[in-house]
């Protein structure tokens, strides 16, 4: 929840201040509108809301580092929510709010990217059937492999290693 911007004392000076404009605009509405208009002006800008800024603006340096290392070691196996902020002492909704901030991207966006980029690693180096590398990549089953693998860089994954194969040049010892 925001913090209010005022103090009780603070919100009385504030309302006795705008009250004064308000009536000085009306005096000078007639005779001079230029002035009631600068004066409305002074009240309005005292009504908005004032912004304060969130201390807590994402995970911690190390805790950043302590998230992404898991992930990286743990991308065969099922990672949650609740098992990340319990290695980073906090709460799930605080954990998933600073990891968005700290990440650019929700927690299963950025699992989902991680896995498939992974995923391309193995294409590229290993001839693993695609199962396999779904296996290997924590994905349910080469169905899910596929949903996510297309979702995130627009290709299947047999088209996405057939177009990065074609491109790589075999050198044989001689």
């Amino acid at each position: 929840m925001d913090q209010l911007p005022y103090t009780s004392a603070e919100t009385d000076l504030n309302t006795q201040a705008v009250a004064s404009l308000v009536r000085h605009a009306i005096i000078k509405l007639d005779a001079d509108p230029g002035t009631a208009r600068q004066y409305l002006i002074n009240a309005e800008t005292l009504l908005e809301p004032v912004k304060i800024p969130s201390r807590w603006e994402g995970l911690a340096p190390w805790q950043a580092k302590r998230v992404n290392a898991y992930i990286d070691n743990n991308l065969a196996d099922p990672v949650t929510l609740g098992d990340l902020a319990k290695l980073v002492r906090l709460s799930k909704s605080h954990f998933s709010r600073g990891f968005k901030r700290s990440f650019g991207e929700c927690f299963q966006r950025f699992l989902k990217r991680k896995r498939v980029e992974r995923a391309q690693t193995l294409m590229a180096t290993a001839r693993l059937r695609l199962c396999d590398v779904a296996c290997a990549t924590g994905f349910a089953d080469q169905s899910h492999f596929s949903r996510a693998f297309l979702q995130i860089t627009g290709a299947t994954p047999g088209r996405w290693r057939r177009q990065t194969l074609e491109h790589v040049t075999v050198i044989y010892p001689t």
